[in-house]
């Protein structure tokens, strides 16, 4: 049952964004805290040094660089937290930017598809 149990470690999310781009890791993985669709709690890494809190989907909308973290609900606390969202990739291959403040945010239902994006600023309309 979606909800009922947590996916795969997270923390290796972190792990991986860092070594990927050939950075030092500032730290330890942090903790992470996500609400489950179901209205559960997942956690990983409790008592690590920093936290990322949040909804699941909002999380998983950043490390697969579908939104920033900026447009979501997610509470980064610490500097490992912030820097690890800032350039999370939960995806093999080369390191990869994902999209900035904005870009991609959501900005109002659509009655025709559900949500619908923002448009960047040299899309043409």
């Amino acid at each position: 049952m979606l909800g009922a149990s947590p996916p795969a470690d997270c923390g290796t999310s972190a792990t991986w964004a860092f070594d990927n781009r050939r950075l030092e890791r500032p730290g330890p993985a942090p903790a992470i805290v996500l609400t489950a669709p179901l209205g559960g709690e997942w956690r990983w890494n409790e008592g690590a040094g920093g936290r990322v809190a949040g909804p699941a989907e909002n999380f998983a909308l950043v490390v697969t660089q579908r939104r920033s973290v900026h447009d979501t609900a997610l509470v980064c606390d610490g500097a490992v937290a912030a820097a690890w969202m800032s350039m999370a990739q939960c995806f093999a291959g080369p390191p990869a930017d994902g999209p900035q403040p904005s870009e991609r945010a959501v900005t109002a239902p659509s009655r025709s598809r559900g949500l619908t994006l923002a448009k960047r600023k040299d899309q043409r309309p």
